[in-house]
């Protein structure tokens, strides 16, 4: 067997059992556990004067060194932040070990399928971005829902406050009538605010974890009327109504772009029909494809060559509004 595919299997083994490590590492953490070590951080003398840091900071392993290593990395911030928005306990380190498992399995399933080490090099980081796919999709759904959670949640606010209540009383009334991720994320707000953090930067940390412009905006009104005054219930009701007129707007898109949507998924579907309709008909005919080493290798760059033309479809037929 070729010494490269040896020492891929050796770090594939090396990595599954660092991953069960990690597994059962992270069982025998118990609460009982953090419980002590709380306990007996209070006994520590804390009579000096020292200064204290309220904002909550994200660990991204539980170990102290990767925890280290991971933050003087670049982008593991943008990375966390994906974590936050889908909503994901998983920290990073564990994604990022699952992703290098896949980036190996996948280079030794795309070598023994093409028999070419230049094109498995080449086309192995896309297993490696199978996991941050995944995160990815889980992220876009939360983050449709919470827009869709969103003008209902604006308008309890705005008719708490015209009843007399303040604007931290409609935000708790959110997170007791909604379910996630509005409820979860205005009650991470408030949590926040009630520890004693900025109001303002409690809504700013609030944008920070949702991608979307439409909670931007509320946070940018709620932010201005602190400090320049005006009718906060009326700037909220207003908002609402513009985000369910984009809603409006979106599904008269959706409804204008369905038959190009249409034809993207005829095109994208076509040649794998065709290639069952062969396989089935004359099993002869396509075995070039799957038994030489050179069809092998023409077969993967047709699927690499699919990939790359949906992705560009995609971006053709989604208007962002």
């Amino acid at each position: 067997m070729d010494h490269l595919v040896l020492a891929a299997i050796f770090i594939l083994c090396l990595l599954a059992i660092w991953l069960v490590y990690y597994g059962l590492a992270a069982l025998r953490r118990s609460e009982a556990g953090r419980v002590r070590r709380r306990l007996k951080a209070l006994q520590v003398d804390h009579s000096r004067s020292l200064a204290f840091d309220i904002i909550r900071i994200r660990k991204l392993s539980d170990i102290s060194w990767i925890d280290r290593f991971l933050r003087g990395l670049p982008g593991v911030q943008d990375l966390d932040r994906l974590l936050v928005q889908a909503n994901i306990g998983i920290k990073i380190d564990a994604i990022l070990l699952v992703s290098l498992l896949s980036l190996v399995f996948a280079y030794i399933l795309l070598l023994s399928f093409s028999g070419s080490r230049l094109l498995s090099l080449l086309t192995a980081p896309l297993g490696g971005g199978i996991p941050f796919f995944f995160i990815h999709i889980k992220k876009k759904k939360r983050m449709e829902k919470f827009e869709s959670q969103l003008p209902d949640a604006l308008e309890l606010i705005g008719r708490s406050m015209r009843a007399g209540h303040a604007f931290s009383s409609g935000m708790k009334m959110v997170c007791e009538e909604f379910d996630d991720p509005v409820a979860t994320e205005f009650e991470r707000t408030l949590g926040e605010i009630n520890f004693g953090i900025n109001v303002d930067d409690a809504m700013k940390s609030l944008a920070a974890r949702i991608d979307s412009a439409d909670l931007r905006y509320f946070v940018v009104s709620v932010i201005i009327q602190r400090g320049v005054g005006g009718n906060l219930a009326e700037v909220i009701d207003n908002i609402a109504r513009i985000i369910r007129e984009r809603f409006k707007l979106r599904g008269q898109i959706r409804v204008l772009s369905a038959e190009g949507r249409f034809s993207a998924g005829v095109l994208c579907l076509t040649p794998i029909l065709l290639a069952l309709v062969i396989r089935i008909a004359n099993p002869s005919y396509i075995a070039v494809l799957y038994e030489d080493p050179g069809g092998r290798m023409l077969a993967t760059i047709a699927v690499i060559m699919m990939l790359i033309g949906i992705l560009v479809i995609r971006k053709m037929i989604q208007i962002r509004v």
